[in-house]
């Protein structure tokens, strides 16, 4: 049984023995209504009704006070009772419930009403009948006070030892942290005014008996109840009502707990801050944050909360951002908000516990947008606004750009008379950098003198809200004249002449250091260690030079480029421009790097006799250089020549072509501006006169453009005069006619003069190749003799004989070096630089030069003769092709298509081999830019060549194979050559090519059927007599020998076939 039970038990108890006691009190009561009965009628008539009233409800009062212990309880019980109206009770009733409420005024007034109602009631208690009724009541009172006489003390005695209660009365619903609560407490029973004891009822005091009780007194109220006020409850309590009893004892009611509910209390956990992609910027988490924060447009915060209370709702807002709020979860405790800020405002987080408490204040941060700057765009290279392009057309250009946080964009806006056009251009993810960039205007610049106007554009990479655009300031490049471009290309060679020259004299001096050092180790055996140092110098002052000279030789190559895209030059002068390169560049990687290997072998090398023999060939290679690079550099000085021919002939053409312009628009003031050009271009021409090739020149000179200037000056004049006066313009139209006829004739001449030099030289080169054809015949006939000789197993190596033949074979190898000499005067005569007869010829020299070198064998020796048979042979047959050629050129005639393909096959293989050799040397020099353009650009105009000459091979397809997977081969060439430079795949696709354009030649020339039947028959016959060194001859077919010769040179072909032979021919 709990204690609820227990109080409920005692409290219907109490309320038993209370009865009894009213039951003891009725007893007086009776006893006092007898004896008011019997002394009515002499009270009343004594002292009166309102006295008898009085002194009723003065001793029902003063009983009322005896037995109940308070005012409060007398009356509840008194409102219990329901007195019947048969015994007249109500007057009492009334009575003491006025005196109890109101006080004894109130009293007094109800028992002087209750007192005049009674008198004037009938009194049937003094009549008869009313005297037996009061004689029944009476022994009823009697009987009912010999029992309350019995009973009473029994009830008096339990109600007085009954233990009091108490109870405390708390709000039913929790109340709210902070605010007043009123505690009431309701006694029963006697005891003292109660006290309320106070206990904290939270996790945060620890357990309840570690907590000191507070005790507070408490007040009674009108109503009969005790009451306090705990004011601003912040936390539960637990409330106990304490009293003391009359016994000596403590009554203490049961214990009460107050529920106090308080809003969450958020906590600031941890916050990730993602800035935009744009930005670059690495994501942050923060653990700590002010109420203020900053953040770039479009960053991704990432908040995170924690409650002291298990959350129910949770909502979050973000001022700037209506259209899409932020996303908020929430579990348990844990708050996480999700949201993107593009623009300031405050973010708010509104938090609702379980108890449905809402978090004060609200959480929240202001948040502040970073501004995103523009880019900025300057130029750094050119510095000047405007400027003229250069004549390659390559205009270098570069910017410093900045942004906050790097660009998504970057591009050159070319804006031309007729268009604009948008060119990306890469750069680095960076905030700051220095951008790069050659760009090639020659596409832009639609004709000479015209201008163009360059900005550069950034954009950032803001995706938010948009990128920003900033453009730097304009340049302004203007196209070269086409008098500028030839004079640009021309100061180009003449650079290129100046470095070769220079090159020439370096390699000349170690030449002669070299001399004197052989001549020193031969004489005393050994080189002095100055010499040696001297020899390592000069050395390498001439590798510099030689540097020097390959740059040079790439610019020209360029700039030659340059002047095919502008169809400045002919075919056959920019043929010329790129042999010259390729004899170079050829030069370079085999004299002077062998001569340089050996120098090296000779200067590192302890044997005396080894380094004689290196010495001997470094000196034998560098000659060789020196004399090409002499060669080199008077063909450049002829290139030069024609050069500023060609810039005349353009100059007098592009003046008559804006002189008739000016004419037909009658525009006086340009005439008046061309005359200055025309007194500008006069000495040129002038100079251009005295060679004897340009006699028609002269005479235009001397007769018609004597004084060119001043037909311009007269034309104009009389332009003007015939504006004005009408009678003028026959004098104009004369003027204007004598003007054109000017130019016309000076135009006329320099093409005659051209066109007679260049006949002139190809004429002086084909009788020069055909004596040359005649040493070589020779030579090859002394080589045969020796060779057969030397072959032969009866020689011994003692003999006399044998090194009086070992010396004249070696005889022969100057005779080779002077043709060597021959072919490279004709090629610089002619302009041609054909590389094929100096190289094959040169090899011949070596390998015999090679017999005196060693000491071998004859089976050694007869094998070097062959070889430098072979390349003997090779040498005479090309020299013939080159006759062949210009024999055509001088006759104009087209010969038979066959022919004509052949001769175009073979330029193309020409044009191939260089190519091939340049590559090579690209690749072993690690070239790369501008060159590895160069390259790709030469194999591009093979393969045009190709394409443009495809349709004169459609009826020989079945003879010569499938001409678009050459032309296949050629672009995959070119792309590789752009994209990977000359690896060694491009060399061997390249190789694969020049073979297949040699397979089509020989199928168009049938030289392979003539080649295979050369083969089979024997080179060299055995010896008849070895001692006369008659040997058989092998057998060669007249027609075969001299197919391809011109009618005039047929006689000496058969006279140097017979001195090949020794005997008349088959």
């Amino acid at each position: 049984m709990n204690a609820t039970d227990t109080t409920a038990i005692f409290r219907k108890l109490n309320r038993a023995l209370i009865w009894l006691r009213l039951l003891h009190g009725l007893s007086h009561l009776l006893k006092a209504m007898v004896v008011w009965c019997l002394l009515a009628s002499f009270i009343r008539g004594r002292l009166g009704w309102d006295t008898v009233n009085l002194i009723a409800a003065a001793s029902f009062v003063i009983f009322l006070a005896r037995d109940f212990p308070s005012r409060r309880v007398a009356l509840r019980r008194l409102e219990g009772l329901r007195p019947d109206s048969q015994f007249r009770f109500t007057t009492f009733h009334e009575l003491a419930r006025a005196a109890l409420r109101s006080g004894a005024s109130a009293m007094w007034e109800t028992l002087r009403t209750q007192t005049a109602a009674l008198l004037a009631r009938p009194t049937p208690y003094l009549s008869a009948p009313g005297f037996a009724f009061s004689f029944r009541v009476f022994a009823a009172a009697l009987s009912l006070t010999l029992v309350g006489s019995m009973v009473a003390p029994l009830a008096v005695r339990h109600t007085t030892n009954l233990p009091a209660l108490l109870r405390v009365k708390l709000p039913a619903a929790p109340v709210r942290a902070g605010t007043d609560v009123t505690v009431q407490v309701f006694s029963e029973g006697r005891m003292s005014s109660p006290r309320l004891q106070v206990l904290p009822d939270d996790p945060a005091f620890g357990s309840a008996g570690g907590a000191d009780p507070a005790i507070l007194q408490m007040r009674e109220t009108p109503g009969g109840f005790f009451e306090t006020v705990l004011p601003q409850v912040r936390f539960g309590l637990r409330l106990t009502a304490l009293a003391d009893v009359p016994s000596g004892g403590r009554v203490v009611s049961p214990e009460a707990r107050l529920r106090v509910v308080r809003p969450p209390v958020v906590a600031f956990s941890s916050m990730l801050v993602v800035p935009p992609a744009y930005s670059r910027l690495p994501a942050e988490e923060m653990n700590a944050v002010s109420q203020r924060l900053s953040v770039l447009p479009g960053t991704d915060l990432t908040l995170k909360l924690e409650s002291d209370q298990p959350v129910s709702q949770a909502t979050a807002n973000l001022e700037s951002e209506r259209k899409t709020p932020p996303k908020i979860e929430w579990r348990d405790r844990r708050v996480e908000v999700k949201t993107q800020v593009r623009s300031p405002g405050r973010l708010s987080v509104s938090v609702t516990a379980d108890n449905g408490l809402l978090a004060e204040p609200p959480f929240g941060y202001e948040i502040d947008t970073l501004p995103d700057r523009p880019p900025l765009v300057s130029w750094l290279i050119p510095l000047e606004p405007q400027m003229d392009a250069p004549v390659e057309g390559l205009v270098p250009m570069r910017w410093q750009i900045e942004d906050d946080f790097g660009f998504s964009s970057f591009a050159l806006l070319i804006t031309t008379p007729d268009q604009a056009k948008r060119v990306p251009v890469a750069f680095l993810p960076e905030r700051r950098q220095s951008v790069s960039y050659l760009l090639d205007v020659t596409s832009f610049l639609s004709y000479a003198g015209s201008e163009i106007e360059i900005r550069a554009e950034a954009e950032d990479n803001d995706a938010i809200n948009g990128p920003k655009r900033a453009a730097s300031s304009v340049l302004r490049v203007r196209a070269p004249t086409v008098m500028d471009m030839y004079r640009n290309l021309a100061q180009q060679g003449a650079d290129v002449s100046r470095i070769m020259e220079r090159l020439s004299g370096e390699s000349s001096r170690l030449l002669k250091k070299m001399t004197a050092a052989t001549r020193t180790l031969k004489s005393e055996g050994k080189m002095a260690w100055q010499m040696e140092q001297e020899l390592v110098n000069m050395a390498e002052a001439a590798h510099q030079a030689k540097r020097d000279a390959e740059k040079a030789l790439a610019e020209l190559g360029r700039k030659t480029e340059s002047a095919a895209r502008q169809n400045l030059l002919s075919r056959e002068t920019l043929q010329k421009l790129s042999a010259i390169g390729s004899m170079m560049t050829s030069l370079m990687k085999e004299e002077y790097v062998q001569a340089q290997r050996e120098l090296q072998r000779a200067l590192g090398s302890v044997r005396m006799d080894e380094k004689e023999r290196s010495m001997m060939t470094a000196k034998f290679n560098l000659e060789q250089f020196v004399e090409q690079v002499d060669r080199t550099h008077r063909m450049l000085s002829r290139m030069t020549d024609l050069l500023a021919q060609a810039e005349a002939h353009k100059a007098v053409q592009d003046l008559a072509d804006r002189a008739r312009q000016a004419l037909d628009a009658k525009d006086a003031a340009r005439l008046q501006s061309l005359q200055q050009e025309a007194a500008k271009l006069m000495p040129k021409l002038q100079e251009l006169a005295k060679n004897p090739a340009f006699q028609e020149l002269k005479k235009a000179l001397a007769t018609s453009a004597a004084d060119l200037p001043k037909q311009f000056e007269q034309a104009a004049n009389a332009m003007r005069s015939s504006a004005s006066e009408s009678n003028q313009e026959a004098a104009a139209k004369a003027a204007e006619e004598k003007l054109k006829n000017a130019l016309a004739q000076l135009q006329s001449a320099l093409e005659k003069g051209r066109q007679q030099s260049e006949s002139s030289e190809k004429q002086n080169a084909a009788e020069k190749i055909t004596t040359l054809v005649d040493v070589l015949v020779f030579s090859l006939g002394q080589m045969q003799d020796y060779h057969d000789y030397f072959r032969s197993s009866r020689v011994q190596r003692q003999a006399d004989e044998y090194s009086r033949l070992l010396q004249k074979a070696a005889a022969i190898e100057p005779i080779l070096r002077q043709a060597v000499n021959d072919v490279a005067a004709t090629a610089e005569q002619l302009i041609l630089f054909d590389p094929r007869p100096m190289q094959t010829l040169q090899r011949a020299a070596a390998s015999i030069r090679s017999i005196m070198d060693q000491d071998e064998d004859p089976g050694a020796i007869a094998a070097k003769l062959k070889l430098a048979y072979r390349y003997t042979a090779t040498a005479a047959l090309q020299l013939l092709e080159i006759t062949r050629d210009l024999q055509k050129q001088k006759g104009g005639s087209k010969g038979a298509p066959m022919q004509d393909l052949a001769d175009l096959l073979q330029q193309l293989i020409s044009a191939q081999s260089g190519l091939n050799s340049q590559t090579q040397m690209s690749m072993q020099l690690g070239m790369f830019g501008q060159s590895l353009e160069q390259l790709a650009f030469q194999q591009e105009l093979i393969r045009r060549s190709m394409e443009a000459e495809a349709g004169r091979f459609s009826d020989l397809q079945d003879k010569l194979g499938r001409i678009d997977q050459l032309l296949q081969e050629m672009r995959k060439t070119e792309e590789e050559l752009r994209k990977l430079g000359p690896t060694p795949d491009v060399q061997e696709r390249q190789q694969k090519i020049l073979n297949k354009l040699m397979e089509l030649q020989h199928s168009l020339t049938e030289k392979e059927e003539k080649e295979e039947k050369f083969e089979a028959e024997p080179f060299f016959g055995r010896p008849s007599d070895t001692s006369a060194l008659r040997l058989d001859r092998p057998k060669i077919n007249e027609k075969e020998f001299l197919r391809g010769l011109p009618p005039q040179y047929q006689e000496a072909g058969k006279k140097y076939l017979r001195t090949l032979l020794g005997a008349e021919p088959q």
